[in-house]
């Protein structure tokens, strides 16, 4: 459980509370639009974490209509909606800060980052710019921007819901 995932963290490592002040070089934007993506990630990471724990306490069994299958399915499909509610959050972040993110300071940043990470980045800030893309990850991204992030589209949730019962009947 829980104390199996603390046991393996690993030490804790300390900076600089000076790293994330502004000065000459770097505005107290970017350095607040850098913690708020720090908290995101901290954020999706722990409810990954519930996912990964809810997942490993699946009622005995084969699925059948009982109150422990509709629990756990429940709880599986709250913490799905918390993650796309945080992605939600993070598009509406990037979109409100799109001075930040083409402030030289945070290009640099971006420039440092790893070839597939540069390319996810792109993916998330298409996406909250509604800028189309060829690339898989924002595709799926804008599908849930547009179709699945608390918008509560009707014809989306009705078409969810007749798949599952479609697949409860087989």
């Amino acid at each position: 459980m829980l104390s199996d995932y603390f046991s393996k963290l690993a030490n804790l490592e300390y900076f600089d509370p000076q790293a994330f002040q502004p000065d000459n070089n770097v505005s107290k934007e970017v350095c607040g639009f850098i913690l708020s993506l720090a908290l995101i990630y901290n954020d999706i990471k722990n409810i990954s974490l519930f996912f990964e724990l809810t997942s490993k306490s699946v009622p005995q069994g084969k699925f059948e209509e009982r109150k422990e299958w509709g629990e756990y399915n429940g709880i599986l499909n709250f913490l799905d909606r918390l993650i796309i509610g945080l992605l939600h959050e993070l598009f509406r972040l990037i979109r409100e800060n799109k001075g930040v993110i083409e402030d030289i300071y945070f290009k640099q940043i971006i420039r440092l980052i790893r070839k597939d990470a540069k390319i996810s980045w792109q993916a998330l800030v298409d996406t909250s710019f509604e800028k189309y893309s060829d690339n898989k990850l924002a595709k799926d991204l804008m599908v849930i921007r547009n179709k699945v992030s608390f918008h509560y589209d009707p014809k989306a949730i009705k078409q969810g819901y007749d798949f599952f019962y479609d697949k409860v009947k087989k």
